[in-house]
């Protein structure tokens, strides 16, 4: 602790200035960019089954590595004001060697970041509870739009799972166990992604957890997800997807009763304030840039969803998300604060204009350490702090 209180008041008087690390970029469920100003790597980290990007600091090869059937995005360091090379529907991502925005220009219903942001990903995958949801459909719709309920081990259940990415239709009550069955029907499924469901038939909340360090802050979150018959998310109580429909019927009858028509589930919908609704059978996007809904340490992403909303099963969901955030004392944006980040601290505080030079994918305001919206000596102890483990 000692040795590193005088490290940083020496270094204020002899700066030494590194060169930018690997720098990753989180986008949803389609890719990170691995981003290095060094001799570039072979590919960079595949995220998710989409696409890899291979980005170095000469000419890139004329078009990147391509998974399936999104894009492939051309990086072009010494072009940064242009776009890059955006193919199928997804997105077009701008890429600025200047100090850049928290969020680069999102074009689609994907969000791009090119900077030097750390990243947690989360999907159906990992370990899950569930909690399950009664009475009529509206009344179903009505409590699946609320913030789920509080997390009680004794009352929140284990799920079942699988990963066949099959199409299925069948009818709760006429099969001899929905379980045996698929758990969605999706026109493109998310390979990897487990399906998760209680029970395959009815409404049910289901429950993700996940962490971020004691240092994370601006954190936002981003996804896809494959919801049957439809749904709405929330992360830590606070809604990221547009908000179910709630029509003023009561299916009775068979498959051509009218009230099904008026839910969700079948249409691509948005609700009043413009957020995609969760629904069957297209994936669909979820997620918030409000940093404020996410927390250092334990955070929650829940998934509400309605399986009464059609007369046809399965019900259960898929997903994939990223969420990233800075790190508060990682300098040098290698996604970890350690001695290497000294240097870049001192500068910081002591020359922002030469650190956001020599470092163009960082945030300078990592280095407000006490989280006073502004770097100054008043984040020295803080710093040390962090720098010793918290």
């Amino acid at each position: 602790m000692k040795a590193i209180w005088w490290a940083v008041p020496t270094l204020l008087m002899t700066v030494g200035v590194g060169h930018a690390q690997d720098i990753t970029d989180a986008v949803a469920r389609e890719f990170t960019v691995f981003n290095n100003l060094a001799e570039p790597g072979a590919l960079s980290d595949a995220i998710s089954r989409e696409f890899s990007v291979f980005n170095g600091s000469a000419l890139t090869p004329p078009i990147t590595d391509a998974i399936t059937r999104e894009f492939t995005a051309f990086n072009d360091p010494e072009l940064p004001d242009a776009f890059t090379d955006a193919i199928a529907r997804e997105f077009t991502s701008h890429n600025d060697l200047v100090p850049p925005d928290v969020f680069t220009d999102a074009v689609s219903r994907e969000v791009s970041t090119l900077t030097a942001v750390s990243a947690v990903f989360v999907s159906s995958t990992d370990d899950a509870t569930a909690y399950p949801v009664g009475g009529t459909l509206p009344q179903q719709l009505t409590a699946l739009n609320a913030a789920p309920p509080a997390y009680d081990p004794n009352t929140w259940q284990p799920v079942y799972r699988k990963d066949d990415n099959l199409d299925d239709q069948f009818v709760c009550g006429q099969v001899p166990n929905p379980l045996d069955r698929e758990y969605v029907s999706a026109d493109e499924y998310l390979l990897g992604a487990d399906e998760v469901t209680l029970d395959n038939c009815n409404s049910t909340f289901y429950r993700f957890e996940f962490e971020l360090p004691f240092n994370a802050w601006a954190a936002r979150i981003s996804g896809s997800a494959n919801v049957d018959d439809q749904g709405v998310a929330f992360v830590n109580g606070n809604r990221i997807s547009g908000l179910m429909t709630v029509p003023n019927c009561n299916p009775t009858g068979g498959p051509s009763d009218p009230c099904y028509l008026q839910q969700d589930a079948g249409h691509d919908r948005a609700d009043a304030q413009g957020l995609e609704i969760l629904t069957w059978a297209t994936l669909d996007p979820f997620g918030s840039v409000q940093s404020t809904y996410l927390q250092a340490g334990a955070n929650a992403l829940v998934f509400g969803v309605c399986g009464n909303a059609t007369y046809y099963e399965p019900t259960g969901v898929e997903f994939t998300a990223v969420v990233t955030y800075w790190l508060r004392g990682d300098l040098d944006c290698n996604g970890a604060v350690n001695f290497d980040d000294i240097n870049p601290f001192v500068l910081a505080l002591s020359d922002p204009a030469t650190y956001n030079a020599m470092f163009p994918y960082c945030n300078v305001l990592n280095g407000d350490c006490n989280a006073s919206g502004a770097v100054n000596f008043d984040d020295i102890n803080a710093f040390i702090a962090i720098l010793s483990g918290g």
